[in-house]
């Protein structure tokens, strides 16, 4: 239901007397603030978002917590997110509009999330590479994996390996194609494979007695 002031107000099932509020913007202003709360009892928070002239939200508030986002003003990728701590993540895309590398100002967080990847012309990704998920190793190794697929196009191997050449886009070792992507020259030595079969479509997974 609404209330007197237009908002969404829903009544929780699991909590009697509780509700959760949704706000509503103008129709077509993006500038205006949509606003969402809860109230639980105990406690509440609130929760704020605008949109840009493209429609798209460049800004979230939750409680003291803020995010903002930028985006290409030619296609509308996002190219920018302001984190809670006023650090950026950063993202370029292939001319196919592909997200094929992001990076992170944190110098505390960018060894251990950033992320590269490889695309083929139609678009499957064929190499992924990513900072090492433990603090003490990650500037000094990072994980990798390598895709490949059957002759219908279904995903057939992963390769995954970890290698110390820290290479990534801008680099050296490194190329960048403006269609594809990041490719690592590194050629790392898989640790472990996992491999992958499918059943002809036209066969059952199981039969009826």
């Amino acid at each position: 239901m609404r209330d007197a002031n237009g908002q969404t107000v829903v009544t929780l099932l699991n909590a009697p007397g509780k509700q959760y509020t949704m706000g509503h913007t103008t129709p077509g202003r993006f500038d205006q603030a949509g606003t969402s709360s809860d109230d639980e009892g105990f406690t509440s928070f609130e929760r704020k978002f605008t949109r840009n002239t493209l429609g798209l939200r460049d800004s979230v508030t939750l409680g003291p917590l803020a995010m903002s986002y930028a985006f290409d003003a030619y296609n509308g990728l996002r190219t920018t997110t302001t984190l809670p701590n006023n650090s950026t993540r950063n993202d370029q895309y292939t001319t196919n509009n592909e997200s094929y590398n992001w990076t992170y100002t944190d110098t505390a967080i960018n060894p251990l999330y950033r992320r590269s990847e490889r695309f083929d012309l139609v678009g499957r990704i064929m190499s992924e590479q990513m900072g090492y998920p433990y603090p003490g190793y990650a500037t000094n190794y990072q994980l990798n994996r390598q895709m490949a697929y059957d002759t219908l196009g279904h995903l057939s191997q992963i390769a995954v390996s970890y290698q110390t050449c820290m290479a990534w886009p801008g680099s050296n070792p490194d190329s960048l194609s403006a269609d594809q992507g990041f490719r690592d020259l590194c050629s790392p030595a898989p640790i472990f494979t996992e491999s992958y079969a499918y059943a002809p479509a036209w066969l059952p997974i199981f039969e009826m007695p």
